[in-house]
């Protein structure tokens, strides 16, 4: 924890969510016909199996 504040770095737990929100913002300025963006709005049908 020391080094990590001596460090300037973010925790593992801060970092992530951090990301991920950069990546949603970087997939939503995406063309809505590309592999990221239709994956996100993506809702598949039926079941999966056991």
């Amino acid at each position: 924890m020391e080094l990590r504040g001596r460090a300037g770095a973010n925790s593992i737990t801060e970092t992530i969510p951090l990301r991920r929100w950069r990546w949603l913002g970087h997939d939503c300025r995406m063309r809505p016909d590309s592999l990221p963006r239709v994956a996100l709005i993506c809702t598949p049908q039926g079941k999966r199996n056991r």
